[in-house]
């Protein structure tokens, strides 16, 4: 566990691997891709809600053994019920944080109840109504005020809030060509950036599109958003 803050520079593009996949070690101590700076163990969209269970007895079997890596190394538990589990396991200090899912104004007490007294970063992830509010981004940052050193940066769901706005992106539409995506996006680094807060960009999910992840990479920058999950 890193003891110092991570830049959100240093996490570059985030790698989401279910924790039920096969090659799940050598992902995160760095030896199958050398060039990751940062991984994520998924319990959430990555999994079957079945499968659950035998995730955690996987992680809990990985744990104690875990080499240690150049890689930071995240996971993401489903429910704050899941995150109270994954803290009590052995060898979860060698972990560097955790992203939370589905971070809003209803789940923000559970989360930050069960991290405040712990040294583990974490990153929330708005996906919910909330991101359509400006007032409640707004109160949502004003709540994590108070742990910005911990928080490499704030993610956001692309996918969800694509979904929620019934827009279906092929991959010859620019993101910030259309209107709505846009200006949820403007309220996310309005409310968080001001704060001091780093803001993720969206997943690029046009897997073989090299010159559109490039293009779009570039206007995220552009934008002030770091970073961006692969």
């Amino acid at each position: 566990m890193r003891s110092d803050p991570i830049h959100p520079a240093e996490l570059g593009g985030t790698l989401f691997v279910p924790a039920t996949h096969p090659q799940l070690e050598a992902v995160i101590i760095g030896t199958k891709y050398p060039q990751l700076r940062s991984a994520v163990i998924d319990l959430e969209d990555g999994i079957d809600s079945e499968n659950l269970l035998a995730a955690l007895e996987r992680i809990a079997a990985l744990l104690p053994s875990l080499k240690p890596s150049a890689v930071l190394r995240f996971i993401r538990p489903d429910a704050p019920q899941t995150l109270e589990v994954l803290l009590a396991m052995e060898g979860i200090g060698k972990i560097d944080g955790f992203v939370l899912p589905k971070f809003g104004l209803d789940s923000a007490d559970a989360w930050l109840t069960l991290l405040y007294d712990t040294p583990f970063a974490f990153m929330p992830s708005i996906e919910g109504i909330d991101l359509f509010s400006r007032e409640r981004l707004a109160e949502l940052a004003e709540m994590l005020l108070p742990f910005r050193k911990r928080i490499p940066t704030v993610r956001f769901g692309l996918e969800d809030l694509m979904r929620q706005l019934g827009i279906a992106r092929d991959c010859d539409t620019p993101l910030y060509g259309l209107v709505a995506p846009a200006q949820v996006i403007a309220s996310m680094l309005t409310a968080f950036k001001p704060l001091g807060f780093n803001v993720s960009g969206g997943v690029y999910k046009c897997y073989e599109d090299s010159d559109g992840f490039k293009a779009e990479l570039e206007a995220d920058l552009k934008q002030g958003l770091l970073s961006k999950t692969i």
